[in-house]
């Protein structure tokens, strides 16, 4: 296969799971900046997920696309006067690749409520969805701090990647190697758990010289552990 170049900065295009890595490096944190009065807590708003989100993927010459499905509405009428309407709904999130074409998509549930006409509720469950589609999906942590604390030594690791070198030998990797390598991060839940394995997959990566049989054995090895 041959390996053009990127017209605008003269570097070697990377596949779409290097990106998403470098995108991840960019939204490490998001600040909690809405205020519920009523109940007194913090969210983080739907406007600066977007905005940080679309801002690093574009960076990367990728796009976002969300869709909703799986439609479910539930009136409980002893809520209130009027009673509550609750909709739930699932989003699509797709991350596609301008360069290459190549798109990977994750699904994450949303609910809404909403009391007396009902008819807020089901754009409260899409701007849920949506929402934690991005944080979720991207790792992103939250919290209510200017700026979180950051371990010295996993940020210094994790600038020591050179990820377009790795895109390079990622782009010779099967779909079935690249789709595997990308759940076995999906499927863990904690966050720094998430993190300590995407840099372990690098060093895997790296070490075995983007050999792909030794290194989905070795991840695997190392997921059994």
């Amino acid at each position: 296969m041959e390996q053009k170049k990127n017209p605008d900065k003269g570097q070697p295009r990377l596949a779409l799971l290097a990106k998403m890595l470098a995108v991840q490096k960019i939204l490490a944190y998001i600040q909690k900046k809405g205020r519920n009065q009523k109940q007194d807590y913090a969210f983080v708003r739907e406007r600066d997920v977007v905005s940080l989100v679309r801002d690093a993927l574009h960076k990367h010459k990728l796009i976002a696309h969300t869709s909703f499905f799986k439609h479910e509405y539930e009136h409980l009428p002893s809520a209130g006067k009027q009673g509550a309407h609750i909709e739930r709904v699932w989003c699509t999130l797709t991350i596609i690749d301008t360069e290459t074409g190549e798109e990977i998509s994750w699904q994450t549930p949303g609910s809404g409520t909403d009391y007396g006409a009902g008819d807020k509720a089901v754009y409260k469950a899409i701007t849920g969805a949506s929402k934690y589609a991005f944080t979720k999906g991207f790792l992103i942590e939250t919290g209510e701090e200017n700026d979180p604390e950051y371990d010295a030594q996993t940020k210094q690791a994790a600038d020591g990647y050179d990820y377009a070198e790795i895109g390079k030998g990622l782009l010779h990797f099967s779909e079935n190697t690249k789709n595997y390598l990308r759940k076995q991060l999906l499927d863990i839940e904690d966050v720094k758990q998430r993190t300590v394995a995407y840099h372990a997959q690098l060093r895997i990566i790296k070490d075995l010289n983007y050999h792909e049989e030794k290194i989905v054995k070795k991840v695997q090895d190392e997921s059994n552990k």
